[in-house]
């Protein structure tokens, strides 16, 4: 038996599991995202790292 499917989408190409149209998301133009995206990263690998860089 399939799961029940809780979200559906219409729009080109594939939908994701919640529901979005992959295509109609693929031909977007970024709005400051990867930026965002980048600086939460840098901050949490800060976090992580010992001073002299060894975060084994």
């Amino acid at each position: 038996m399939l799961p029940e499917r809780l979200y559906h989408g219409t729009g080109p190409g594939p939908i994701t599991p919640d529901g979005c149209a992959v295509d109609y998301y693929a031909t977007l133009t970024p709005g400051g995202e990867p930026e965002i995206v980048h600086r939460a990263f840098l901050r949490t690998c800060r976090r992580h790292v010992a001073p002299d860089g060894w975060s084994g």
